[in-house]
């Protein structure tokens, strides 16, 4: 058998962190990755089974989800991903929406 080299391009496999979720009184939550993503976001946002959410986007490493209703202070909010969600890296590793993104945040301004 005749030895030869070859060259294997590795790439990365792991799916982006959460690093923070944020509330940015009044009107804004962001959601901070340890790295770029893309795709689409899409969210509940709730307190007191009223929906808060207006809009949702992604800017590299973070998502940005704008409240169409101010929340009560010093209240929880609770922010739910959709089945809308398709959130990758910049390499197609898919973000867990299910366990990572769903988080509960106080309204504190």
């Amino acid at each position: 058998m005749d030895k030869y080299q070859a060259i294997i391009a590795l790439r990365e496999n792991k799916a982006p962190a959460l690093i923070s979720a944020i509330y940015n009184y009044p009107l804004t939550i962001i959601y901070t990755f340890d790295e770029d993503i893309k795709g689409t976001s899409s969210f509940k946002v709730l307190q007191d089974n009223t929906e808060l959410i207006s809009t949702s986007v992604i800017s590299g490493k973070t998502i940005t989800i704008t409240l169409g209703k101010m929340p009560t202070l010093n209240a929880l909010m609770q922010i739910i991903p959709t089945q809308f969600n398709t959130l990758t890296d910049l390499i197609g590793n898919t973000v867990s929406t299910s366990s990572v993104l769903t988080r509960y945040i106080n309204a504190t301004p």
